[in-house]
């Protein structure tokens, strides 16, 4: 009952501009908040403002460093001739021929991905929390092709051990059941001298389809 509209303008308006959205995610909670409180009886009225009567520039949206994908395949060579490690070659390697996002990949685990047949399955969500999940919730079947399960089988498999169904498949050289870090992911693509983000290689299979006669909305969806 002591909240004022104009403590709750001032706020949000500061917090816009440092944080937009950070911002934009408080101002959904508070609103849930103010609107039980109303509901309860506990306020005749709620205090909080519109986002309209907010003044606050949205942010520049900062794009992922892509790459040309006629750049691929001097980037594939090299990660391979890199100093990183093999599991950190195998991870980028993957998410170069199959754009899918760094997570997908990091915490794929032996019972999805079979390395002798190349079948890999993402499994459909029955829950937001779900541990391993494609961000559509759905179900995400591929099967990877002959020369990236090569290269995976000689980067991960080279004593010919078997993945346990609860192995990370790319797993950290350096912790324990964890996978591989993003931040060894990073440096391995720094090094080659290619300013690209792991995420840019989505952009990059995006207009690879689109100049060799894939129907635009077919990439789209896929990525």
């Amino acid at each position: 009952k002591d909240i004022c509209r104009s403590e709750l303008l001032a706020f949000f308006e500061t917090k816009f501009d440092q944080q937009y959205e950070t911002a934009s995610r408080l101002m959904a909670l508070v609103s849930t908040i103010m609107l039980q409180a109303k509901s309860n009886g506990l306020i005749d009225h709620d205090p909080l403002p519109s986002r309209a009567e907010i003044i606050a520039k949205k942010p520049a949206t900062k794009h992922h460093r892509t790459i040309d994908y006629q750049e691929l395949p001097d980037l594939w060579k090299a990660v391979e001739a890199s100093n990183a490690h093999g599991v950190t070659k195998a991870l980028i390697l993957t998410g170069m021929v199959t754009a899918l996002r760094f997570g997908s990949i990091q915490k794929v685990r032996g019972k999805h991905l079979d390395l002798q047949t190349g079948v890999w399955t993402i499994p459909a969500a029955s829950s937001p929390d779900d541990e391993y999940r494609m961000k559509s919730g759905q179900e995400f079947v591929l099967k990877l092709p002959p020369v990236l399960l090569e290269k995976l089988r000689s980067f991960l498999d080279d004593k010919g051990r078997e993945k346990g169904p609860t192995d990370f498949l790319f797993p950290s050289p350096y912790r324990r059941s964890s996978p591989v870090s993003e931040t060894a992911v990073r440096k391995c693509l720094k090094a080659t001298k290619h300013d690209v983000a792991f995420h840019g290689f989505r952009n990059a299979i995006k207009i690879w389809g689109n100049n060799n006669g894939f129907d635009r909305d077919l990439m789209d969806a896929y990525c």
